[in-house]
């Protein structure tokens, strides 16, 4: 079984340090003192901070995606996969929490799963069209035992020993339309010994971190430093991890730049390129919406630079060349029309073309073509100059 009327409290057992989370968040705790209000502080994807002290350490907690407009905001632009990936990469435990309530209901009178999914395979589902439609809903009890909780079971977040539970909650807490909340449950925790070790950067070590995750959300930072003060250029980079895509999705749902994106070719030669100019102090950057959804950006000298990868086969190279030059020339207008002056395209593939009209075709746009091989010199580039036409007579 793995629902439960009421919150279990497992990420909240300990004592809260409201002197800690103030000094983290920069901001007053709300009524009572455990816990931050993020949306106050513009956050989308999540509302509630809190830290307090749990056996053997500090922990620092927040949900996502409890509200239906986190959810969507969340889901719905495809950012959940690479939140939840960018927070197991820096130490965060993830585990997925759904949960049926009314729309003001207590955490006592919730429907909670927990589910053994695992957190990328679990976001993924809501970040699918069929899932992401039953995010919130108001629906009826009729609606909920025959046509919501099957799904969920079939999605793996209830089982038929859940259906007593289920009865036993539609019984005796619906009293009102039901919504379906779609929630993560995020948590890090640093050891007794870590937090002495950090003393007096204890603070400043938990807002790194925190930002580190939330920025590939396109979340403001809770310290001044971070911000995103350029229009369009998304968020600061993250070295992305390889997730295989779940064969069984419809593909007619699903962007194909992110099943592009989920490819090791791609994957790798975007990392690649991202080191390259972190490296040389330049600092990479990812395109998040509702801006241009670009691989890489970075400035220099007042000059923006737009990157788009592709990973490219003998079969596939015509085609994928040929979306690729269009996504970087689209990228580049839409930087342009945001107010950067200067606004460079590269196209990015993980091999040389076979045909070398590509590199000619690329000249004359004035799109830089700058292959894996050559990545090396992605900090050194410059405007290029496009060659001039004569007309024939």
């Amino acid at each position: 079984m793995t629902a439960q009327i009421g919150y279990d409290g497992l990420d909240l057992r300990g004592d809260p340090r409201p002197e800690l989370l103030i000094d983290v968040a920069r901001v007053q705790p709300e009524p009572g003192g455990d816990w931050v209000h993020l949306g106050r502080l513009g956050f989308r994807s999540t509302q509630r901070l809190w830290i307090g002290d749990v056996a053997g350490g500090l922990a620092v907690a927040t949900w996502p995606t409890e509200l239906k407009p986190q959810a969507y905001y969340l889901y719905g632009h495809g950012l959940g996969s690479a939140l939840v990936a960018a927070a197991i990469e820096r130490g965060w435990a993830v585990e997925p929490s759904p949960h049926i309530a009314f729309r003001t209901a207590s955490a006592a009178r919730r429907l909670y799963m927990r589910p053994s999914i695992e957190a990328l395979d679990y976001v993924a589902c809501w970040e699918d069209e069929d899932g992401l439609r039953r995010v919130g809903g108001n629906y009826t009890r009729e609606y909920v035992e025959h046509e919501l909780w099957p799904w969920l079971k079939q999605s793996g977040f209830a089982d038929n020993g859940d259906d007593t539970v289920l009865h036993r909650f539609l019984d005796e807490y619906l009293r009102m339309p039901a919504n379906m909340r779609p929630g993560l449950r995020l948590r890090r925790v640093w050891t007794s010994a870590e937090a002495a070790q950090l003393g007096s950067a204890l603070a400043e070590t938990i807002r790194s971190e925190f930002d580190a995750v939330f920025a590939v959300a396109d979340e403001p930072a809770l310290s001044p430093v971070g911000r995103t003060a350029s229009p369009g250029l998304g968020a600061p980079y993250r070295q992305v991890p390889v997730t295989g895509l779940s064969g069984s999705r419809d593909p007619f749902s699903v962007d194909p730049a992110l099943v592009e994106r989920g490819l090791r070719g791609h994957t790798d030669t975007q990392n690649e390129l991202a080191s390259v100019l972190s490296n040389t102090g330049i600092e990479p950057r990812r395109g998040l919406p509702p801006g241009p959804n670009f691989d890489l950006a970075w400035q220099k000298d007042g000059t923006v630079f737009v990157a788009e990868v592709k990973s490219i086969t003998a079969q596939n190279e015509e085609h994928q060349l040929r979306v690729g030059l269009g996504q970087v020339l689209r990228y580049r207008h839409h930087l342009s029309a945001l107010g950067h002056n200067r606004v460079v395209a590269v196209l990015v593939p993980e091999r040389q073309p076979r045909d070398p009209s590509w590199r000619e075709l690329c000249q004359e746009l004035g799109v830089v073509l700058l292959c894996r091989n050559e990545l090396q010199r992605a900090p050194a580039l410059d405007i290029p100059q496009r060659p001039t036409y004569r007309l024939p007579r």
